[in-house]
């Protein structure tokens, strides 16, 4: 499985399948709901925690709080788990009944049963056929189709490592923006993937654009799109401007008009805690350990928290709630936090969705500075000699890829191009030579030769990432043709395999 360094795809995927699967324009049959919230008294900054938290609402800041936009997204969703499951072949049923069956394995496969995640997919996808070869199809049915499997598709590749999902995500969310393009949460989905894109390839200008771009979407739907936005916007430095924004834009939200504003769902088990944990992280990093305090004891005050597979993951958070704020401040303002947030680790996409995550995802202690480094490298603890060593290292420029033993292997990889792919997407936020690192590990080149496949990734980062959401596309080759392929035959002294 990945590691946390998956960075926009999780944070991206664990808060907008919250707000957009959950449908913030529908209740679920619950009211507007603003219950008590934990109060801090004159008791040297402790919280009150003799109240009951189920209110993600935040204290009053002398601020206007930001009227939620009643996002209504998508017709015909479940609103209640049906005694009876639906069928296997959704084509059996036609209209309503044939889209609400296809929501129906989307959840199983997000929640109730991570293991079937590509049968869910193949079953949205038998609806999606049938579907958009009708002339009366409904459209904004045939959108959410698209929606839920382009989500399974980034929950496969998060939380299984599968990158055969990468090419269908992207088009199912291209399309979603066709077929519905008054949608209001996907340009935020959107944004987030274009966000840490610009972030990584030190594009200042996109990164001025995105800022109006990104809080006027906020803006046309708050309740939902700010929660889809913070998970990646709170983990990028301090002096870029975002985290301070994002919390103070999170102090002024508030949850009205959708179930999980009042109460956990069936859609989301674990929404209560879970949320009020995303909180408590927001404001520790930005250093802002009252709130943080605050939110932490809220998640743990939270309808169904003792039975949260992450419960002792937040209570260890709370235990050290001021370790876990001072490791976000030794990042200082130009730090990257990004693989330091929880919706950006491998179980982010869990975290409020499962109610049986596998044991593998299920996290103990707490985030912290540990989590930026990269894995370090396997090292063999007792390597055999090399009976004829080179009297020179190979070289790192023209040719270091010729030599046997780096064209031995890279002649029997059959895969030598998903390599680099995986470790691209792992190393997002992995630290400088998380690419070599990650490439030595998958393949056993030479330092040397990994170099230029490193630069190639690199290149491929900083150049063609939108291009490359699909590694096999068209638009991809000819980007990398321009920018990246030139550089790396100079290096290696060979064309990429």
């Amino acid at each position: 499985m990945p590691n946390g360094s998956t960075t926009w795809l999780c944070a991206t995927l664990a808060l907008v399948c919250l707000v957009a699967c959950d449908d913030p324009g529908t209740s679920e049959g619950t009211p507007t709901v603003t219950p008590d919230v934990v109060t801090t008294q004159d008791t040297g900054g402790a919280p009150d925690v003799t109240a009951t938290p189920d209110s993600l609402t935040p204290p009053d800041t002398g601020t206007t709080p930001l009227a939620p936009t009643q996002c209504s997204l998508w017709p015909h969703s479940l609103q209640d788990w049906p005694d009876t499951p639906y069928p296997e072949d959704c084509l059996t049923l036609s209209g309503v009944e044939r889209y609400r069956c296809g929501e129906y394995w989307f959840w199983q496969g997000l929640s109730h049963d991570i293991s079937m995640r590509a049968t869910s997919m193949e079953r949205l996808g038998a609806v999606i056929s049938a579907e958009a070869s009708h002339a009366d199809a409904e459209v904004k049915g045939l959108a959410r189709m698209h929606a839920l499997r382009g989500q399974l598709g980034l929950a496969l590749l998060v939380e299984h490592g599968d990158f055969t999902a990468l090419e269908l995500t992207q088009s199912d969310m291209q399309k979603v923006a066709q077929l519905d393009p008054e949608n209001p949460t996907i340009p935020t989905f959107l944004d987030s993937i274009e966000l840490i894109f610009a972030f990584r390839s030190n594009d200042e200008v996109r990164m001025a654009e995105l800022w109006d771009e990104i809080w006027g979407n906020v803006e046309s739907c708050p309740l939902g799109n700010l929660l889809s936005i913070s998970g990646t916007s709170i983990g990028l430095p301090l002096e870029t401007g975002w985290p301070t924004e994002t919390v103070n834009r999170l102090r002024d939200w508030e949850c009205t008009g959708a179930g999980f504003c009042g109460t956990n769902t069936w859609k989301a088990p674990f929404v209560r805690p879970g949320l009020a944990f995303h909180f408590a992280e927001a404001f520790a990093r930005v250093g802002d350990i009252d709130e943080a305090t605050r939110f932490l004891d809220g998640a743990i005050a939270a309808e169904g928290f003792s039975s949260w597979p992450y419960a002792t993951f937040v209570q260890n958070t709370r235990n050290d709630v001021a370790g876990w704020v001072a490791d976000f401040a030794t990042l200082g303002p130009e730090g990257d936090a990004t693989n330091m947030v929880y919706a950006n680790q491998e179980f982010g996409c869990v975290f409020c969705h499962s109610t049986n995550p596998p044991q593998e995802l299920i996290r103990v202690e707490r985030l912290g500075v540990a989590d930026l480094e990269p894995d370090p490298p396997v090292v063999d603890p007792d390597p055999d000699p090399d009976p004829n060593p080179d009297p020179d290292p190979p070289p790192t420029g023209d040719g270091a890829c010729t030599n046997d033993a780096d064209t031995a292997i890279i002649m029997a990889s059959s895969d030598i191009g998903s390599t680099m792919s995986g470790c691209a997407f792992e190393c997002f936020s992995g630290g400088e030579d998380c690419v070599d690192t990650c490439i030595i590990n998958a393949t056993g080149l030479s330092e040397s030769c990994t170099v230029c496949f490193a630069d190639m990734v690199d290149c491929t980062m900083s150049n063609c990432a939108l291009n490359c959401l699909d590694p096999e596309g068209a638009a991809c080759t000819q980007c990398q043709e321009t920018h990246c392929i030139p550089p790396f035959t100079e290096c290696a002294g060979m064309s990429p395999p």
